[in-house]
């Protein structure tokens, strides 16, 4: 029965984000074009698994491979930073305008080409996604056993503290990365 929760629990997730991928790739294409709006999606994506402390955007690729494949999410994930890696360097090098875009595309540019202190929020989005993976495929896999609730709801605590305390650092380095570019968020 829990693993059963876990997995509808899982599959919910999963479906609202790749609703909410495939709503935003529709909208970036309609205001950008077909090349161009595929392009600001994958450098989006991109950017949530870059920037971001949780696996949410490798999510959408990690949770699938896990229930089809029971291969862990900490190693797929890794495959999905490579991924993002060569969309970053593919957008820096081909389409270094793409950059120029959106809002978000300017910030993240702005990290990338400030490593100190900026690349920061990489390394504390990296460090924070791959633990949480870590604790989420010890949960997935004591699950699937149908044991040790307990465990289960400490490291559930456990990753939850995690996730906060990473987010607001990264919500912290964000706020340093507006004020050292200047840029205002409108009131």
């Amino acid at each position: 029965m829990v693993a059963k929760t876990k997995k509808r629990s899982g599959l919910r997730k999963f479906l609202i984000l790749t609703a909410i991928l495939l709503g935003y790739a529709v909208f970036v294409i309609l205001k950008f074009g077909l090349k161009d709006g595929l392009l600001a999606t994958a450098l989006t994506w991109a950017f949530f698994v870059t920037c971001t402390p949780i696996a949410d955007a490798g999510f959408i690729v990690d949770f699938p491979i896990r229930l089809v494949t029971g291969f862990k999410m900490f190693y797929s994930e890794i495959i999905v930073w490579v991924i993002a890696g060569l969309i970053i360097a593919g957008s820096f090098i081909f389409k270094n305008d793409i950059f120029e875009k959106l809002a978000l595309f300017k910030l993240f540019k702005t990290i990338l080409i400030h490593p100190w202190p900026l690349w920061s929020v990489i390394v504390v989005s990296c460090v924070g996604t791959f633990m949480s993976l870590h604790i989420g495929d010890q949960i997935y896999t004591i699950v699937e056993e149908h044991k040790h609730r307990k465990k289960i709801r400490k490291l559930r605590y456990q990753r939850l503290a995690l996730e906060l305390l990473l987010f607001g650092f990264v919500v912290g380095m964000y706020f340093v990365l507006l004020h050292l570019t200047g840029i205002k968020i409108a009131e």
